[in-house]
């Protein structure tokens, strides 16, 4: 069984630790490796650190508070209403604002995942926001009643309070069990306005005494207050009408044999008097939310559970606060687990000891599992981010987060942080974009820029900076400054005038003839480093009867079965990959024709039109093959040829499965990027795809703007459908007469004869 008590609220702190730690049993040697560091605000430090040994790895995150500092104060994040939910990040977002800026965060105390409110203790200003319980049984977290807070003059402090809630009646005194929570057996529970939604929420095992206060009752009710007033109403055993909590009424709910035989004289009319009391130390405190179990005290480890209980064994993630002896350093501790190879997580008696080894003075427990969570502000941002991997994939839902606020003003430009859009040396004649990460002030709060109060200036004549753009002139050594107001910056700046692993990507070609390819290349230094360099400095050439190569990379294979290289250079350094062209020459019969495509053949005409005009061709057999499925890329081919679309400088339509290695890449986006031809669903161009008439009918209308539409529609295509116009646009501009029963047969697909027949139409109309 429970045993209960009353709530507060929590509070934020932050932790800078050694690099101390262990990852196993107290025995195990760890190495602590500080993963990152950083000053958050003026009073507020942040440390990652991670702890390995032959078998575990512990990821844990540190903030420390100084309350000392004149611009950082601690505030326990309380919802509204009490019974919201939010992660711990949102919660510090949307308390966050000018002068009262939320740098650090963790979860706070446990809450019931059915109601939504506070399981224990929670107070803020002096006034009980929730009402708690005090679980009975050294295996539970929270067994006696402790506390994190800071009190009234300041300071930061965990330890034990004594919370009593006293009814007097007829001459009598009874201490009764809690206060605005819900009644378990053999208790007498006070439940004031404002408590849950306006009800007490009790079952009908028992009686409520509906009482008239004698004056205005406190909302929230504060420590030391006195109700006093007169019975109005009585609700007995076994009415199950929900009480309703009145304006400047309180009701006193009992169960169980001990309490309604004591009461059982209490009648309407008569006089009840209650107080509400805290001990000394708490009265007055800017706020207390009580946890468990306590892990550190007097700077050694005091765990108020059983250690060898499920609950502290368990390795898991686990949340901390903690002070110093001072009680004006907090310090809020995370670490992850339930994730092998990255944390595993720590058990109470693990956390506790390594609670000590940061040399805190006293520590709580804090709500962890899934819940724990860390977030702080970093440099660069208004708001504070998580920071910490939680154990379920993402930020859990929480209802109290302790946290650190900076009340700084906004100050002048001091830390200013740029850096090279892409890093590594640069090639002489080259050029690289500097950006701008961030601009801080004195207290580490982030400032907008304005670009032109930005100053760049670069020493030793390695090259010059026109905006944000440098450009290397000279090999050697230099420094790029940055100006901002008083922040000032140095960005070392490499320039290079050889690249040391020069490579031509791909390594070698095979190709048919007239087959195009674009190539790349990359640059790296000894050290296997990239190097910066524009494209437009690397310098194509070809030796061999091959193709031809643009200044852009894009290569042409010739129509001759040949061998050869193609080469690349840059500055000092080149490098060559072998090329070998299969002839696809169309050796022409006597005729003049293909093999398969006499004089007589209905489409020998526009065949050999765009066969002289090297629109289309044959293939090495010498045959045509006019009878075979035109697929969507050599549909491609022919546009690009017939319109002579720039297949350099191209632009990439990203299609999923045309990647720029792909032979038909520049020839596809460049029909794309004409808005000649589209993709497919999924962002595919389907290349091999085979294309149908209605499908060649839209391309052709968009490649050559065709506009009309006929006196008379085809029997098998409706104004409904999909591609109506551009079949349309086809017939009016006699492309096509369709077939002699006045159908077009959109959905059938098209041979090369029929499409080299519709691009001759076109072309000679």
């Amino acid at each position: 069984m429970r045993k209960k008590l009353s709530g507060l609220a929590a509070i934020i702190l932050l932790v800078q630790v050694m690099s101390f730690g262990f990852a196993g049993s107290p025995a195990e040697a760890a190495s602590s490796t500080i993963n990152k560091q950083f000053k958050v605000s003026p009073g507020v430090d942040y440390k990652n650190i991670k702890l390995t040994n032959s078998s575990v790895k512990q990821s844990i995150n540190l903030m420390e508070v100084n309350l000392a500092d004149s611009y950082t104060t601690l505030e326990v994040g309380i919802p509204n209403p009490v019974s919201k939910l939010a992660t711990t990040t949102k919660a510090a977002q949307a308390n966050s604002y000018d002068g009262h800026r939320v740098v650090g965060a963790i979860n706070g105390s446990f809450f019931d995942m059915t109601t939504k409110l506070p399981m224990y203790l929670l107070a803020k200003d002096n006034g009980i926001v929730n009402g708690g319980l005090i679980s009975e049984g050294k295996d539970k977290y929270v067994s006696e009643p402790i506390a994190f807070g800071i009190l009234n003059n300041g300071q930061a402090e965990i330890d034990t309070y004594q919370f009593k809630n006293t009814l007097t009646f007829n001459g009598k005194k009874f201490e009764l069990s809690g206060f605005n929570r819900m009644r378990d057996a053999n208790e007498a529970i006070i439940y004031t306005p404002g408590y849950g939604n306006g009800y007490t929420n009790t079952n009908s095992y028992g009686v409520e005494y509906i009482i008239t206060s004698d004056t205005k009752i406190n909302k929230p009710i504060q420590f030391g207050d006195i109700l006093s007033g007169k019975v109005r109403a009585i609700r007995q055993y076994g009415d199950k009408t929900n009480t309703l909590v009145r304006e400047n009424e309180f009701v006193l709910s009992v169960n169980g044999t001990k309490w309604m035989d004591q009461l059982q004289a209490m009648k309407v009319g008569d006089a009840v008097q209650v107080q509400v009391n805290i001990d000394s130390k708490w009265q007055n405190s800017k706020y207390m939310m009580a946890s468990g179990p306590m892990l550190v005290k007097d700077g050694k480890v005091f765990l108020t559970i059983d250690p060898n209980s499920p609950r502290a064994k368990e390795k898991a993630p686990r949340t901390a606060v903690a002070i110093d002896k001072t009680k004006k350093k907090v310090f809020f501790v995370t670490v992850d687990g339930r994730q092998p190879g990255f944390s595993t997580g720590m058990s109470l008696s693990e956390f506790a000891q390594y609670l000590v080894s940061l040399g805190v003075d006293r520590a709580l427990n804090l709500d962890g599992g899934g819940s724990t969570a860390m977030a702080v502000r970093n440099y660069g941002n208004a708001q504070v981010s998580l920071v910490n991997k939680p154990s379920g994939g993402s930020e859990r839902l929480v209802s109290t987060t302790l946290q650190a606020i900076s009340t700084a003003p906004l100050g002048q430009p001091s830390i200013l942080s740029i850096s090279q859009k892409t890093a590594g040396k640069v090639m002489v004649g080259s050029s690289v974009a500097v950006n701008t990460n961030y601009v801080l002030d004195q207290y580490y709060n982030p400032l907008s820029v304005d670009p032109k109060q930005l100053a760049l200036t670069v020493s030793n004549n390695v090259g010059e900076m026109t905006g944000n753009q440098f450009t290397a002139k000279q090999k050697g050594e230099g420094m790029i400054t940055g100006k901002y107001g008083n922040a000032v910056k140095n960005l070392p700046i490499t320039v290079v005038d050889t690249i040391d692993q020069f490579s031509v990507a791909p390594t070698s070609l095979k190709l048919a003839a007239g087959q195009t390819k674009a190539l790349t290349t990359a640059g790296k230094d000894s050290a296997g480093k990239a190097i910066i360099y524009d494209k437009s400095q690397v310098k194509w050439s070809v030796s061999g009867n091959i193709g031809t190569i643009t200044k852009d990379g894009l290569f042409t294979a010739g129509s001759e079965t040949a061998t050869g290289k193609i080469t690349a250079t840059i500055g000092k350094s080149s490098k060559s990959i072998p090329v070998e062209v299969n002839g696809a020459s169309t050796p022409t019969p006597d005729n003049g024709t293909f093999k398969d495509v006499n004089s007589k053949y209905w489409a020998y005409k526009e065949i050999m039109y765009l066969a002289d005009k090297g629109i289309i061709s044959g293939y090495p057999t010498g045959e045509f093959k006019p009878g075979d499925q035109l697929t969507r890329s050599h549909a491609a081919i022919l546009l690009a040829r017939a319109l002579n679309l720039n297949t350099a400088n191209i632009k990439d339509p990203g299609f999923k499965d045309v990647p720029q290695t792909h032979r038909y890449y520049s020839i596809i986006a460049s029909v794309a990027n004409a808005g000649i031809m589209g993709g497919k669903e999924g962002n595919l161009f389907d290349p091999e795809g085979k294309l149908t008439r209605a499908q060649m009918a839209g391309i052709l209308q968009n490649a050559y703007k065709l506009q009309g539409m006929p006196s008379k529609d085809f029997a098998d295509v409706k104004p409904s459908y999909w591609a109506y116009r551009a079949i349309g646009a086809l017939a009016y501009n006699e492309i096509t007469t369709g077939y002699p029963d006045n159908t077009f047969k959109p959905g059938d697909t098209v041979t090369r004869a029929q499409y080299s027949a519709f691009l001759y139409r076109i072309l000679t109309k």
